[in-house]
Order: C-alpha cells, then structure tokens, then sequence
C-alpha cells in the first residue's frame, strides 16, 4: 500500500509542477504583451508628438507669411499715400 501511495503523490506532483509551469509561460506572455502594449503606446504619442510639431511648424509658417504679407501691404500703401502727397 506504501508504494501506491507514493506514487499517487508523485503523479500528483508532477501534475503541479506542470500546471506551475503553465501559469509561469501564460504570466511572462501577459508580461511580454504589457510591454509591448506600452512600447506601441510610447511610440504612438511620439509619432502624435512629432505630427504636433510638424503642425505646429507649419502653422507659423502661415502666421509668418501672413505677417510678412500684410507688412507689404502696409509698406505698399504707405507708398502711394507718400507718391499721392508729394
């Protein structure tokens, strides 16, 4: 009876430490998964990060030629209004 039950316990252990290792793959998968989950997300606010900038850019760029425009404008009529009084 000695020898049965021994191996009862020893099959039952096996069994564990299998499940063990089950849960310890499926816990470094979870882990690997977070991880990659962060890095996408890091790598999505940076590329969102560089759009910013490049719009950003692009709109002071717009505000530069506006200004500029605009003091040739000005420049251009303090012009005729200096032709017109001389």
């Amino acid at each position: 009876m000695s020898l049965v039950s021994l191996l009862i316990c020893t099959a039952a252990l096996v069994r564990v430490e299998i499940i063990n290792q089950r849960v310890h793959d499926v816990e470094n998968r979870v882990a690997d998964a977070r991880q990659n989950q962060k890095l996408i997300k890091a790598s999505s606010e940076a590329t969102s990060f560089k759009k910013l900038q490049a719009s950003e850019r692009v709109e002071s760029v717009g505000q530069f030629d506006h200004k500029i425009t605009k003091e040739r404008r000005d420049a251009t009529e303090g012009n005729v209004i200096h032709t017109a009084s001389t």
